[in-house]
């Protein structure tokens, strides 16, 4: 088997990496939580000329986060990988760890499972942002070896085994958990009288975290509220904070924080959305259009104002309650399009409503 060299993805490093600060990566346990996870699992085996191919396998199933987390694996033959470095990990960093993996050769008559420790090479090929989550990719390798000792190899007829692993990871640093992988296994028996066996297998394994699946749930369902309501201009959309309703061009009274009356009576049916949703605190954040000659922090003042004002109006109308719900105010630091135009400004104009994730078990 030729061996890849794992060094090359290095020279991506910086076509991939985005201007996120490194961090020090490690499993999250947090008790109860559960991956869903989605296994597609395809293998065959190589013996002379002949391919011999298994069926395509889906499985669907649930794994604790803390059993993962204690494990350092989803997978039920393997265990530490990925194992991270003490010290932060950026885009180009290298490290190698230890693993353990499992063999099955029941099907050469011996029934113990083959246990192998094996070193595992690690390098971190970029750092990205999706959808305001930070995530790392991450390329593992590991070459298992075993020569199995007189009475084994007997037993068994396998002289040598011979492997080579490759893992690629896309790793959420939120969660602190894998969200895809892909495996790639190639293990080579060689038997006593010189013939060989390959084994192929590939894993390609998606992970949903408790809190991705809920936040799915939540944004279908006022994504068919708002179609069905008629609420114009907002948006929902999930970021790393939580699931966001973005209010875009909102309108006050000029150089005030006072709503207008049709905007009262958009936030009131926004008011009716959330109401399903109690159990969940709100965090209320204004942005404005940041035009030549504006002060910034008079931007800020504003748009924390409006903010406060959006709060106000929805515990005064029985949608909130005070201690359920903040406001902050963020100015025109985050535009989400150009200031040049009527229509970025609009849109950089807007409030935010943050549905933070409940407390418990997320």
């Amino acid at each position: 088997m030729k061996k890849s060299m794992i060094p090359v993805y290095c020279a991506l490093a910086g076509f991939l990496a985005c201007p996120v600060s490194a961090e020090i990566l490690t499993w999250r346990a947090s008790t109860g939580q559960q991956y869903e996870t989605k296994k597609t699992i395809t293998e065959y085996v190589t013996m002379m000329d002949t391919v011999t191919s298994k069926p395509v396998l889906i499985v669907q199933d649930a794994v604790y986060q803390e059993t993962a987390a204690q494990n350092k694996s989803t997978l039920s033959h393997i265990r530490g990988i990925p194992t991270f470095p003490h010290s932060s990990v950026d885009a180009g960093t290298e490290w190698t760890e230890e693993a353990l993996i499992t063999l099955n050769l029941a099907g050469f008559g011996f029934k113990e499972p083959l246990e192998l420790s094996v070193p595992v090479s690690y390098v971190c090929t970029g750092i990205e942002e999706l959808e305001g989550r930070t995530y790392y990719r991450i390329k593992a390798m590991w070459e298992p070896a075993h020569e199995p000792d007189r009475a084994a190899a007997k037993k068994t007829g396998i002289k040598r085994i011979r492997g080579l692993s490759t893992m690629d990871i896309l790793w959420d640093t939120k969660s602190g958990s894998p969200k895809h992988i892909d495996l790639s296994e190639e293990t080579q028996y060689r038997f006593n009288d010189g013939s060989s066996i390959l084994h192929t297998r590939k894993i390609e394994d998606e992970f949903r975290t408790v809190t991705d699946i809920v936040r799915e749930r939540i944004i279908n369902q006022l994504e068919e509220q708002i179609i069905a309501q008629k609420v114009e201009n907002v948006e929902v959309k999930q970021t790393d904070a939580g699931i966001v309703l973005s209010i875009e061009n909102i309108q006050f009274q000029p150089d005030s924080s006072e709503l207008v009356e049709a905007e009262q009576a958009k936030i009131g049916n926004i008011g009716k959305l959330l109401a399903t949703l109690s159990d969940r605190k709100l965090s209320i954040v204004g942005h404005a259009a940041n035009t030549p000659g504006s002060d910034e922090q008079e931007l800020v003042d504003l748009s924390a104002a409006r903010a406060r004002s959006v709060a106000d109006f929805l515990i005064a109308s029985g949608f909130r309650t005070s201690d359920s719900i903040i406001s902050s105010g963020m100015g025109g630091s985050v535009p989400l399009d150009t200031n040049d135009t009527p229509e970025g400004r609009s849109k950089n104009r807007r409030v935010e409503i943050i549905i933070m994730d409940a407390e418990e078990g997320l």
